[in-house]
């Protein structure tokens, strides 16, 4: 059933949702049928310490020597540095950035793959590009029953395990989806 308007908040902090009945969503994780969806806001916090898209975005900007621009969108953005007559490659730029050494898994990544491993199926998708909740899985003894990387991609209706939507720093960085030309590849000419 969909949530009635004044069951949601305006503007939802990171990890904040409003539910009308928790039950029921704990019965279609315990039936399979809830998919876990992450985004970046669970690696911002340490020790993950990673950027938001805007914010990686912002750091490739420094490192290609250019002004910062949300005109057009910031995957546009990315894609006008990569086409910058030196050839900045802005997935070798942003893998290294993300693959910061120093950068671990969080209590966020242990909580969500905590819940996902307990009861129904493992059933997470992230936009993320780290490892960090595979890692997490990991050092809690979680089974993740398999693992997809942007652009070869399970059905949605029937899969178990971890989706990695955009790809991920364990697979090679061409791979990344990025640029508003590997967006439109990965979501209209490639899906």
């Amino acid at each position: 059933p969909a949530l009635p308007p004044e069951a949601l908040d305006s503007d939802p902090g990171i990890g904040e949702l409003a539910l009308v009945d928790p039950d029921e969503i704990l019965d279609a994780h315990e039936r399979g049928e809830l998919v876990f969806f992450v985004g970046a806001g669970a690696s911002r916090e340490a020790p993950s310490n990673l950027p938001l898209f805007d914010g990686l975005a912002k750091q490739l900007a420094r490192r290609a020597l250019q002004p910062f621009s949300k005109r057009g969108g910031i995957d546009s953005f990315i894609g006008r540095l990569e086409a910058l007559p030196q050839g900045f490659d802005v997935h070798r730029h942003a893998r290294d950035i993300i693959c910061d050494p120093k950068s671990q898994f969080n209590p966020c990544h242990r909580a969500i793959v905590d819940l996902s491993g307990t009861g129904g199926a493992f059933r997470v998708v992230t936009t993320n590009y780290d490892d960090h909740l595979a890692s997490a899985a990991h050092s809690e003894s979680i089974d993740v029953p398999d693992t997809w990387y942007a652009p070869a991609l399970p059905l949605g209706r029937d899969f178990t395990g971890l989706v990695h939507l955009h790809g991920s720093v364990k697979r090679p960085e061409k791979e990344l989806v990025l640029t508003d030309r590997d967006f439109g590849r990965a979501y209209l000419t490639d899906a």
